[in-house]
């Protein structure tokens, strides 16, 4: 019986710091898309009809380069391992989302949002953890946490673009 206490514990611990991780990206992410037009505005970009296309170009490139990658970052978390995986996840995301601050025109931004989805993924990467460092009879609201967080900041950015 004192064999599994130290084990809910840790599991425990670790869903909490990824789910106040979770909960500090994402609401980020959500936050900074939501002023995405206005920030391709002030890179030059004047005409409605520009900014509409590059704000697509902005919302739907990072997405695209997940897709395309996740498999190929799923590949490499199973052989290096998936703690490695998460971090790199987040440390690539601080680099980017700090470069996105620092680019000069709509194209550098859009490379860096390609880079975004190709390089960070932490959804994906704490999904993974939760799912694999969790018991399974204790799986079900330990994924569930992690995912609530998703749709709340999925309707947080909803919510700020309609102010």
């Amino acid at each position: 019986m004192t064999a599994t206490k130290p084990a809910e514990i840790n599991w425990k611990r670790n869903l909490f710091f990824i789910w106040s991780s979770q909960v500090l990206s994402l609401m980020a992410f959500s936050f900074a898309m939501s002023f995405a037009a206005y920030y391709i505005q002030d890179l030059g970009i004047t005409d409605p009809k520009d900014v509409k296309f590059w704000n697509g170009a902005f919302a739907a490139s990072a997405p695209l380069a997940m897709a395309v990658m996740g498999p190929i970052w799923g590949i490499i978390g199973d052989r290096v391992g998936r703690r490695p995986m998460m971090l790199r996840a987040y440390f690539c995301a601080t680099v980017i989302i700090f470069l996105m601050g620092r680019v000069t025109n709509v194209h550098q931004l859009i490379v860096l949002r390609v880079a975004q989805g190709a390089f960070t993924g932490t959804m994906i990467a704490s999904t993974v953890m939760v799912a694999v460092m969790t018991p399974k009879h204790r799986q079900g609201i330990a994924l569930g946490s992690n995912f609530s967080l998703f749709l709340y900041t999925f309707e947080m950015r909803l919510s700020i673009r309609k102010m």
